[in-house]
């Protein structure tokens, strides 16, 4: 760009690095001018964006029903369910990874195969895939009493943050708003259906939901602070014989 001579006096010449210039009548006007690039980044800085690409490309492999159960969770006010995902897989990197589901994949928990003195039986819940077959979740199962996020979990004010050159905003944390179904073991067997099942201490509720949420202590590498490892997933209790609601 070339600066007019009402400027500079004399003919026209180009200053190198001047930044949007632009013409106001028979005049040139620089906005602004190159600033110092504070370089080389510092290691810490390297990391966080490294984390961040990370997270953002996980995200990006979320799919059918595990997609839907995280654009279903509640959020503070000023957050969406993408802030809450990015926030918790860049805090905890390690206890994530891709996680393939159909979009309409049905999760029940089949139940009661049989009841026990001092014991409920259920089995492994499990997702009925479209095409008819059963996938069955053998990991721990975290259940909750409740059927939504509100149920099972909570966002707590804990007062603002104001970070130098910026506007204050709120900080949440969460916190379990129901108690857990307790179980006392897995018990394995060769009949269909299922491979497993869970032994309740208590009579297995109609209403649950696996969720898993921790806080991550400060560290050199993360601020620390609540993860949402498991978006609220809510089962449907299936009996087992006549495979009717219950």
């Amino acid at each position: 760009m070339r600066l007019g001579s009402s400027i500079l006096g004399g003919k026209p010449m180009r200053i190198p690095g001047v930044v949007d210039v632009y013409a106001v009548g028979d005049n040139w006007v620089a906005r602004s001018w190159p600033k110092q690039a504070n370089q080389p980044n510092s290691a810490a800085q390297l990391l966080w964006r490294k984390k961040f690409k990370d997270a953002h490309a996980l995200i990006k492999t979320f799919s059918g029903a595990y997609l839907r159960f995280w654009q279903a969770i509640e959020c503070p006010p000023g957050k969406m369910w993408l802030d809450i995902a990015m926030t918790s897989i860049m805090r905890k990197p390690e206890n994530f990874g891709e996680v393939v589901w159909p979009e309409n994949v049905e999760l029940r928990c089949y139940y009661p195969l049989w009841d026990h003195p001092g014991f409920w039986t259920a089995a492994a819940i499990a997702g009925e895939w479209p095409d008819g077959s059963p996938w069955y979740y053998h990991g721990g199962i975290m259940l909750r009493h409740g059927n939504c996020f509100k149920d099972v979990l909570k966002w707590n004010d804990i007062g603002w943050v104001c970070a130098k050159g910026k506007r204050p905003k709120k900080k949440w944390t969460l916190s379990y708003n129901a108690i857990p179904v307790y179980t006392a073991d897995l018990i394995t067997w060769f009949n269909e259906p299922p491979p497993a099942g869970w032994r309740f201490k208590d009579n297995y509720p109609s209403d649950s939901t696996s969720v898993d949420w921790r806080l991550i202590p400060p560290s050199a590498t993360t601020q620390g602070g609540y993860c949402l490892f498991l978006p609220p997933i809510s089962w449907k209790r299936i009996n087992a014989t006549t495979g009717i609601p219950i």
